[in-house]
């Protein structure tokens, strides 16, 4: 996928519903202070792979957001599809 599709789907995220979702759940998980053990190993595989770093950081953070979520328990529909979209090679938008 070329930088201007990557653009755009990083468009899609920001200033809509799906980023007030994102900060929504965020807030909720905020004062959970684990992070992914793998999280660090995954970041430089993927921008090695993808050489686009933006993208990497966004991939970082969704996935570090879904693992506080399960350490936590939380029951959520936006962690729900958020966890979804990655299982099924989607980028989330």
């Amino acid at each position: 996928m070329g930088p201007d599709k990557w653009d755009e789907l990083l468009d899609k995220r920001t200033g809509g519903e799906f980023e007030k979702e994102w900060i929504r759940v965020n807030e909720l998980l905020v004062l959970e202070n684990k992070q992914w053990p793998g999280l660090e190993k995954a970041f430089l595989k993927l921008s090695g792979l993808t050489k686009q770093h933006e993208i990497v950081d966004y991939i970082s953070d969704d996935l570090e957001l879904i693992y506080r979520g399960e350490i936590r328990k939380i029951k959520d529909e936006f962690l729900k599809r958020l966890s979804e979209s990655y299982q099924n090679g989607i980028f989330p938008t």
